[in-house]
């Protein structure tokens, strides 16, 4: 469409991204012939290369071939998904899902639990943020996190003897990442604590982000305390432990928290702990000890 909102050009597809028509200026052309001089930006909004006839998308960090329905060149994360063929597109599934750069989302259900949309086979549309290869983390409400490709690691789900899912855990190799992965998911799911254990482990920056899921029952083996705890007998350093209040919780250290707070004193006396709790409502955070609130600031601006 033009400035002056005339039509210039309309694209028709198969879901593969294959042209099955193209109009242009009023001249239709079967199988996508026509010049593509006036928009060369089609499916998924990604440049069609016609050089050579070979008709090749440009998807950032692949090319591919939609006649075949293939990439021309290996995922570059197929590792991570040894069931799939690392040439296919978005799952061999072009119906429900989108993947123009083969990078990974991330999709949060409405229990607080995430999963890795690309390996879901349910109608989960992917978004992508295109040539700067991120992840990004999709909250029930769609909001959004974008953030450095593979991020969010060494995920490990905890369920109870019935099999159903209970707790959640994965790494951040970058606390104030992790600070803003906590943030969010807080802010933008409803009834679930999560929890953020920054350690410095082999020397290196490591968070780890704990999820407790209230409606399946409390997993106590994987709140941000008892994963603190482990981390400390391995030898490594505990720096700070934050947690979340969710909305219409209470609003200041519980008698539970405080006595965390006590029992790593006792245990741990030469670990100098930060301990905080995130106030999604407030966007604030609550330093405390075992005798109550130390401080209060706001969340940072970035």
């Amino acid at each position: 469409m033009d400035g002056s909102g005339n039509i210039k050009q309309v694209n028709n597809f198969y879901p593969s991204g294959a042209s099955m028509t193209e109009r242009q200026t009023g001249v239709m052309s079967v199988g996508g012939q026509s010049d593509q001089g006036v928009q060369p930006y089609k499916f998924s909004g990604k440049e069609l290369d016609r050089m050579n006839n070979l008709d090749f998308y440009d998807f950032d960090a692949r090319a591919y071939y939609p006649a075949l329905m293939r990439f021309t060149r290996p995922d570059p994360m197929s590792e991570k998904y040894p069931g799939i063929s690392p040439y296919a597109y978005c799952n061999n599934n072009p119906v429900n899902r989108m993947d123009p750069s083969g990078l990974t989302d991330y999709k949060i259900n409405g229990n607080g639990y995430i999963s890795d949309a690309s390996s879901l086979w349910d109608k989960i549309k992917r978004l992508w943020n295109g040539p700067d290869k991120t992840d990004k983390l999709i909250a029930p409400n769609g909001n959004t996190l974008t953030m450095k490709a593979g991020t969010m690691a060494n995920f490990v789900d905890k369920k109870n003897s019935e099999g159903m899912k209970i707790g959640q855990s994965f790494e951040i190799a970058n606390s104030d990442v992790a600070e803003q992965v906590h943030e969010f998911l807080s802010e933008n799911v409803k009834n679930v604590e999560y929890g953020v254990v920054d350690a410095v482990k082999s020397g290196m920056d490591n968070s780890t982000i704990t999820s407790l899921f209230p409606k399946n029952g409390e997993d106590l083996e994987n709140d941000a305390s008892t994963i603190a705890q482990k981390i400390l007998l391995s030898g490594a350093d505990v720096l700070q432990i934050t947690h979340n209040h969710p909305i219409g919780y209470r609003q200041v250290p519980t008698t539970d928290d405080k006595k965390a707070v006590g029992y790593f004193n006792e245990y741990f006396p030469n670990s100098f702990i930060d301990y905080r709790i995130y106030l999604p409502k407030t966007k604030t955070y609550l330093y405390y000890n075992e005798n109550g609130i130390i401080k209060t600031t706001p969340k940072k601006q970035r």
